[in-house]
């Protein structure tokens, strides 16, 4: 589901009008109403989060919305290890030849792994 779709979505079953969301965002109800309507892109960083507060969601679940929205992920690589900016070029690299059973087998594993490590907390 498209960004804005979801934004829309989520916040009508909240209850949340187009004028309560803009005054807890301090933005126009037009940007909001142009933003469900996928008139503009979804917002930045700081605005995110915001979204997130006031629709009561986790914001990683917006970002993925929002992704699918731009037709791109974008990953920050300024502030981690080499090893994992060297994974995400490869992934990248890597993106357009992978099949349907190749998807299955990475997600499986980096599933398993994010388990591993929740159990091990």
């Amino acid at each position: 589901m498209k960004f804005g779709q979801y934004v829309r979505k989520i916040r009508k079953t909240r209850g949340i009008g187009l004028r309560e969301m803009s005054r807890a965002l301090n933005c126009s109800a037009a940007y909001i109403s142009d933003i469900e309507r996928s008139r503009r892109n979804p917002p930045g960083d700081e605005l995110m989060s915001k979204f997130a507060d006031v629709l009561g969601i986790d914001r990683k679940l917006l970002e993925r919305s929002a992704a699918v929205s731009r037709d791109s992920i974008q990953l920050d690589i300024r502030d981690v290890a080499m090893r994992k900016a060297e994974f995400a070029y490869l992934l990248n690299r890597k993106w357009d030849s992978l099949d349907n059973s190749q998807i299955d087998e990475l997600a499986k594993y980096l599933n398993e792994m994010n388990a591993n490590l929740e159990d091990s907390r």
